[in-house]
């Protein structure tokens, strides 16, 4: 007899920290089957290319409903007659489309589901973006549970979290199998010099996440530090600028962009220091696996990131190139203790309150809560 279902719905597969935590929850042992379901279509082959091994122990569980936004009825239909055919035990909807037409798809059904909230409240500056907004919070008030995934992000939801059933769920990470030490021909496959002090940035380029201040940044610790290389892995919608202003930079020979990359952990594995200039964040999934790495990790202080490294690493200003030079030059000496020791604890609370166990954990437990109300 096929184990009981619980559905994953979710905007698209793309190499996001939600589409990460998706897949490792799928394949995890649980009591339930759980399915994947991402409302955007994906070409084939696609995603087996993006995400490489991931996907085979997903094999089966992994549907496109191809909708085409929130007024394609059709998509709708096709997602709803999907759930109607696996009658799941529970709907749970990531990100806002996702939410809007899951959460639709649930009630529909009868079906308990619980939403998680990934982003901050933005503004919302056309007539369109406005519905769709208001859609999602109608869809979240009737939900049995809102996750939001720090404190600091539910505060920021202010009046909207205060009329939901909210709780906070933090994501977990995965900790790497020994201690980060990458293999001796790691760097080489990658293209970094054997020698180099590498910092590291995973991010998705757009404005918020500072990659301006990054480059800035970069051009002050380039002259002191010649040897060392620079690396951005991510891609997004500012993707093409910041390679055209990279390669219009005093420091274009140590800079690397390998942009969008499931070798997320190779990338960490080969370098010396973390660098993230956010502006923004609900809860920074880059930062906790640089923390599982056990990299010395230089951040912008966000309360979202502050909850997260709890004293494990070094804070500047949002928007501080200075600084954020200053803290890279002092970190990256190779007999800093204050950054080994941090480093250390960092791996550490990777290891223990934020890991991908505990994680797991709190959302069973949340799931048998839903489903014995």
């Amino acid at each position: 007899m096929a184990p009981p279902r619980i559905v994953w719905i979710l905007d698209q597969l793309g190499l996001g920290g939600a589409e990460r935590l998706a897949l490792r929850f799928a394949a995890a042992p649980l009591p339930w089957r759980i399915e994947l379901v991402a409302l955007q279509a994906a070409a084939p082959g696609a995603l087996e290319r993006l995400w490489g091994g991931q996907m085979a122990p997903l094999a089966g569980r992994v549907h496109h409903v191809a909708m085409q936004g929130l007024g394609d009825v059709g998509g709708w239909w096709r997602l709803r007659q999907l759930l109607a055919a696996w009658q799941p035990l529970l709907v749970h909807t990531h990100l806002r489309y996702a939410t809007v037409w899951g959460g639709a798809a649930a009630r529909w059904l009868g079906r308990p589901y619980v939403a998680t909230v990934h982003l901050g409240p933005r503004p919302d500056r056309s007539r369109r973006q406005r519905l769709v907004a208001a859609c999602e919070r109608f869809s979240r008030r009737h939900a049995a549970r809102v996750i939001y995934v720090s404190e600091a992000q539910r505060r920021s939801w202010g009046a909207v979290a205060a009329r939901e059933r909210a709780v906070i769920v933090g994501n977990g990470v995965g900790l790497p199998p020994a201690a980060p030490q990458a293999h001796p021909g790691q760097r080489r496959r990658l293209g970094l010099p054997q020698a180099a002090t590498v910092f590291t940035t995973v991010a998705m380029v757009h404005a918020a996440k500072g990659w301006r201040t990054w480059l800035a940044a970069v051009e002050q610790i380039a002259p002191a530090r010649p040897g060392a290389r620079f690396v951005w892995v991510g891609g997004g919608e500012e993707w093409e600028l910041l390679r055209a202003a990279a390669a219009a930079s005093p420091a274009a020979s140590q800079i690397r962009l390998p942009g969008v990359s499931s070798e997320v952990a190779a990338w960490l594995s080969v370098s010396d220091v973390f660098l993230f200039p956010s502006q923004e964040e609900a809860q920074p999934t880059a930062v906790m696996e640089a923390m599982a790495a056990g990299l010395p990790i230089i951040a912008t202080r966000l309360p979202a990131i502050e909850e997260v490294l709890d004293g494990c690493g070094l804070l500047v200003p949002v928007d501080d190139a200075d600084a954020l030079a200053q803290a890279a030059l002092a970190w990256s000496d190779s007999g800093n203790r204050v950054a080994a020791a941090a480093a250390a604890a960092a791996r550490q609370r990777a290891a223990g309150p934020l890991s991908e166990t505990r994680w797991c954990e709190r959302m069973v437990q949340l799931y048998e809560e839903v489903l014995a109300a």
